[in-house]
């Protein structure tokens, strides 16, 4: 933290850091620091300002998460990758690809259910993403197989050192 109002991340050899503008010593401004660092982990960089963009579980169809995700990553000024290995030709505008492993993705947006989140977060992790986002539900709030999938996505995360927001998350703003 510094009284400038950034926020500065270390996080393996890198720097993340997020611009928050305040006036003099704001003590929330530390406040969120200190929560940002201690409990989550999360690269700021890569979730909030990302160089591109993964959609893992992209879709043509409306009314899927696929295509709500594509929807909204098609607004970004960068690259976004629509992964799905049953796609073919594009959603909008933007070619399919086979695997996350074919991308430069640093944030993944995982469209994918719960029993194939696992798989996906280790694709994320050989691909070299930061972070990766998780809308499915299904995980340890439905019992025993639940936890034992979010225990495989936290373990996995960890040792590919992925953030992960979620999962059941409506994702971030």
């Amino acid at each position: 933290y510094e009284r400038n109002g950034r926020i500065k991340i270390r996080r393996g050899a890198g720097t993340d850091s997020l611009d928050i503008r305040s006036r003099g010593d704001d003590p929330n401004i530390r406040k969120l620091y200190s929560l940002l660092t201690r409990r989550t982990g999360v690269s700021l960089t890569d979730l909030f300002d990302p160089d591109s963009i993964a959609v893992i579980g992209a879709s043509k169809t409306p009314g899927k998460l696929g295509n709500d995700a594509m929807a909204n990553a098609k607004e970004f000024d960068g690259p976004v990758y629509p992964v799905n290995p049953s796609g073919e030709g594009a959603v909008y505008g933007y070619e399919f690809v086979d695997s996350v492993e074919d991308t430069d993705a640093d944030l993944a947006l995982c469209c994918v259910p719960a029993p194939a989140t696992p798989g996906v977060i280790s694709d994320c992790g050989e691909a070299g993403v930061g972070v990766a986002v998780v809308f499915a539900g299904g995980f340890a709030e439905s019992g025993e197989q639940g936890e034992q999938l979010q225990e495989q996505i936290r373990h996995t995360a960890q040792e590919y050192d992925i953030s992960i927001l979620g999962p059941n998350t409506a994702g971030h703003i």
